[in-house]
Parts: structure tokens; C-alpha cells; sequence
């Protein structure tokens, strides 16, 4: 649909070796974006988008957030759901006005 889509990992796991394993067999799809927080930012993260089980996936829209806990990509439906959420996201920004007036 002439978008691009880029998949981020961030573990939270406190064992460093199972996310270099897991970021090995996610690597098809995340490339060089899977990271792993220290304890400092995991809290941080966790409170910051609500976070209550791992994994978790939050869509991310002009560095805004459209959609959090969303379906996880290993889901069958994953593909279905997201290409629902972009359509949904081309409405809105087809019907939101650029000016509104201020009468």
C-alpha cells in the first residue's frame, strides 16, 4: 500500500543472553531494531505505554501512539489487523480538516 512499516523489540527480559537469542530469531523482521533496556528505562517504558504482560506491541504513528497493545505479529491475524489499522489511520487523516475556522 506504498507504506513502510519498521518493527522495534524492546526486551524486558533481565537476561541479556535470551534477548541476543531472541533478537537472532526475530532478525528477519526487526533487522537492527531490537534492543535491550537496563533495568532504569524498563520501568520507565513499562509505566510510560502501560504495559501489564510481555510481549506487547504498540503501533506508532508520526511518533504518536494509534494503537497500543496491539495484535502480535507471530498472530495470524496480524496482518489482517494492521492493514485495518492503516486504513483506519488514512481515514482520519482524510476527514480531519487542516484549518478549522473560529467563528
Amino acid at each position: 500500500q506504498g507504506l513502510s512499516v519498521t518493527f522495534v523489540s524492546i526486551n524486558l527480559d533481565d537476561d541479556k543472553a535470551k534477548w541476543f537469542d531472541a533478537a537472532q530469531k526475530e532478525a528477519r523482521y526487526l533487522q537492527e531494531h531490537s534492543y535491550y533496556l537496563e533495568k532504569n528505562g524498563k520501568k520507565d517504558l513499562v509505566n510510560m505505554f502501560d504495559i501489564k504482560a510481555i510481549p506487547h506491541t504498540i503501533v506508532l504513528k508520526d511518533g504518536k501512539v494509534v494503537a497500543n497493545d496491539f495484535t502480535l505479529p507471530a498472530e495470524l491475524s496480524f496482518t489482517k489487523d494492521l492493514t485495518a489499522l492503516v486504513k483506519q489511520q488514512k481515514k482520519t487523516a482524510v476527514s480531519t480538516p487542516l484549518f478549522t475556522s473560529r467563528q
